[in-house]
């Protein structure tokens, strides 16, 4: 990227050695005429506009993004004031029912009761830890039940 400025800053400075070299080797009777052309003064001033706003726009590009700013920040704002309006309306007046014990919160797809989970079920406190012969208890009575079933 380094070597294609260099490369464009060589040109641009050969083409100006060659412009000099031009100009140097003019007549009298050349210069005259050049000089006394009615829009040599116009043409030198339009160049130099041109050279003006062209680096002026360089770096004011940024300042584009201030008429865009102007439509979209109301935008946003008019967006979040409807989606807190909506969570407001929304919002449950009154607490929420618990369920009670003998409800099913996560039915088992075979038609089977599954408990509640709880802190207790996905915890490895010693409190909360079911022993070994509890857990054979609960497979025995599952076994009866299907029996009689």
């Amino acid at each position: 990227m380094l070597s294609g400025k260099k490369d464009h800053a060589q040109e641009e400075l050969d083409r100006i050695g060659q412009e000099i070299l031009r100009v140097a080797t003019m007549s009298d009777e050349e210069c005259d005429q050049a000089v006394s052309s009615p829009f040599l003064l116009a043409r030198v001033r339009a160049r130099i506009a041109a050279e003006k706003e062209r680096r002026e726009t360089g770096t004011t590009a940024w300042m584009s993004f201030f008429p865009v700013l102007r439509r979209a920040i109301p935008v946003m704002i008019l967006i979040t004031l409807s989606a807190v309006g909506a969570s407001w309306y929304l919002q449950t007046a009154g607490p929420v029912d618990r369920p009670s014990d003998n409800t099913v919160l996560y039915p088992d797809p075979h038609g089977e009761r599954v408990a509640p989970i709880s802190a207790c079920a996905i915890s490895t406190k010693d409190e909360c830890s079911i022993s070994t012969d509890d857990v054979l208890a609960t497979l025995v009575n599952g076994e009866r039940q299907e029996v009689q079933k």
